[in-house]
Formats: structure tokens, sequence, C-alpha cells
């Protein structure tokens, strides 16, 4: 393979699209290319694509399921390439653009080995041009760390976003009753960029502007978290009992700076499908918790979160 598709900047990419992801409190299968190949995709609103690699026949049924309404999404050279190592040019019309051409890496990026968060290196200096501006409801503007892809959009596909040298960073593309969403950097890497070294603080370093042009397309194509809360690393998990048919929402918070946890002062937690309550209670507190109805959802503010909580819908 070329010395840039499929380099360690792909592989954490993935990783830190699936995070920012469960941040923005949206519930994601994990897919692989056979899924793609030999399963209906039909009960999928959104589908992210992350590798620089993707075999034939799963870019083919991809193509399909976009036409049929399907939103795709991909980053940091994605969709480039087949599984011969030859561009994928017969779906660059899915994707919207008139050509592709290999990411530039100004960053060295360390694979995850679960003993701590390694930073990015610097290989060369960024050039002018490494920053991205948003519009369109992607607001962000930021400086890159890790590398880009200037966009070569194709006539009738949306520029979202541009690199400060004003080549395109982020397009979408009509493909059929569907749309397809494509974003020049790693976006994954960049949303992860300000944590990444030792002295991370992950109670603080994840900024909603940059989750934005990782779940912009999710958003748009109206997926709607079931347990919402005002932190993104609040993760949460609405549960039902099937004999009684009451519900619990259990709620994890993964902020730690370093090795410390870190407890989270006025979080608001909402909760979709559990019914109109009449109590709400914190096991972690022991404790009934005031609540309010809107819509279809209950919203729950909670004082203080320490490392969980069970609440209680009934």
């Amino acid at each position: 393979t070329s010395e840039y598709f499929g380099n360690s900047a792909t592989w954490e990419d993935g990783k830190w699209i699936y995070q920012a992801l469960t941040h923005a409190h949206i519930p994601v299968d994990p897919l692989d290319e056979e899924f793609l190949k030999t399963e209906d995709l039909g009960r999928y609103k959104v589908i992210y694509v992350t590798g620089s690699h993707i075999e034939k026949a799963a870019a083919d049924k991809l193509a399909r399921w976009v036409e049929e309404g399907g939103f795709l999404y991909t980053s940091g050279g994605g969709l480039a390439r087949d599984e011969a190592n030859e561009p994928l040019i017969a779906f660059q019309p899915v994707l919207g653009l008139k050509g592709r051409s290999e990411p530039e890496l100004w960053g060295s990026v360390s694979r995850y080995g679960a003993t701590g968060l390694a930073g990015i290196g610097k290989k060369i200096e960024p050039p002018d041009g490494a920053s991205v501006a948003g519009r369109k409801g992607l607001e962000g503007t930021f400086p890159l760390a890790v590398g880009r892809e200037a966009l070569d959009p194709a006539a009738g596909t949306e520029i979202l976003a541009t690199y400060s040298d004003g080549k395109p960073a982020v397009t979408r593309h009509v493909h059929g009753k569907g749309k397809v969403y494509v974003v020049g950097f790693y976006a994954g890497l960049e949303y992860s960029a300000d944590i990444l070294g030792q002295a991370y603080d992950m109670s603080k370093g994840f900024r909603d502007d940059k989750r934005q042009f990782v779940s912009v397309a999710a958003n748009e194509a109206g997926v709607r978290p079931v347990v919402d809360a005002s932190h993104p690393v609040v993760e949460g998990v609405l549960l039902r009992n099937p004999a009684s048919g009451k519900h619990a929402a259990v709620l994890m918070n993964w902020a730690y700076q370093g090795r410390q946890h870190v407890a989270l002062d006025e979080v608001t937690v909402t909760i979709r499908g559990a019914g109109v309550p009449t109590v709400v209670t914190s096991l972690a507190e022991g404790r009934n918790l005031p609540f309010e109805i809107e819509g279809d959802s209950i919203v729950v503010p909670l004082d203080r979160l320490t490392e969980g909580d069970i609440l209680r819908i009934e």
C-alpha cells in the first residue's frame, strides 16, 4: 500500500470517530465489510466508514443503500481504494467528488495501547491552510494537527467547510434519495487532539464544535439519543424490565484527568421512550429527583454525578 493509506492515523481516526459519536450520545453498531455485503442495511439511517480501503462488493452495496435514502459519512481519506489498493474511481460519483488525492500527513500518531494516551508527534510543519472553518451548521473554526486531503467536489456538491487556504474541507452530496458527507481531514483524531498526551483532562478537553464535524451526518438524518446528557463523557443506557414494564436509566461518568476520576457538577439528563413518570429516583443518592416533561422526553437535573448512577423511573 501507499505511505498514507492504511496508516496509523486512519486506524486511530476510526476509534475516535466512534468516541465522538458516543459523546454525542448516538447509539452505534460496529459493522464489518462482510455485514455490508450480505446483510440488510435498511435498518440503518446513517453509516460511517473511516477506512481508506473497502471491497468493491461492499462499496456497491453502500451505493445502492445511499440511493435508497441512506446517509453515508467518511473522513481521513476514507473510501478511496479497493481491496487491490486501486483507486475506487467508480465510487467517486457517489461521494460527489471528481477525484481523490492522498492525504498530507504532518503529524505522527501512535496506536492506542490501553496504557495511556500518546500525543500527536510532529513529522513536518503544517503548511498555510492547516486550519478549517465550517458553515451551514458547522460553525467550528480550529487548527488541524494531523493532516488533510483537499477535496475536489463535482458539480452540484455542497461545500460545508473550507481550509484556511480556501480549498474544500467538507462536502455534502445528494445521491439518489440519500446524502454523502466527505470530511477531508481526520475528524476523529482532531476531536481528540486536545486531550492526547499524558496530561489529559476528559472533563474539559472535548470541544462541541469539533464533535459537530463527526455528528453532522447523524444529526441531519434525524438520529436522536435515547439517553442524552449535557456533558459528552456521560454515557447513558435505558433499560426496561420486561415483566413490570418499568424503566431505569444507567449513567456512567467516563471523565478522567490522567488516572484520577473527575466528578461532574450540574449535569442534565434527557431520556426518551420511558413514558410519563410520577417519580424519578437516584439510587446513588437515595432520593427522588425533580424532573420536567418536554415533548416525549423526561429532563432530569443532577447536582453532581460521580462515577455513575441509576435513575429508576416509575
